[in-house]
């Protein structure tokens, strides 16, 4: 197990079950983390003026899908590195950065008959 039982893991992991949001009122916003903390209130806070941002955003998506997955490697005793160590993904990695930096991260076109498919 790579380092999921450590002492700063654990209150890392405690610290973010707490954080996250519950309310009666709002049940679609349960398990959400907001993006800002008041850590003296203890509860979510957001600024209404920060640019691009307003007082009712969460974290979503990718954060979410990170946190829930840790979470549960954690419950499981292991971690990401102990499931993947045997992993025979590395095969794909010439093919997919290919398809990935192909025209310098402009919008995706068909392969030509000069560049190799996937």
């Amino acid at each position: 197990m790579s380092g999921s039982s450590s002492p700063h893991g654990r209150h890392l992991a405690e610290y973010l079950a707490r954080i996250q949001t519950k309310s009666e009122v709002y049940p679609y916003l349960d398990g959400t983390w907001f993006r800002t903390f008041d850590y003296r209130r203890w509860e979510p806070w957001g600024g209404s003026g920060d640019v691009g941002w307003g007082a009712w955003c969460i974290e979503a998506g990718w954060a979410q899908a990170w946190g829930s997955a840790i979470m549960a490697l954690r419950e499981k005793g292991t971690a990401l590195r102990d499931l993947t160590v045997h992993s025979a993904v590395a095969r794909h990695q010439d093919a997919v950065q290919t398809a990935m930096t192909r025209n310098a991260g402009g919008p995706w076109e068909a392969p030509t008959k000069e560049e190799p498919g996937l």
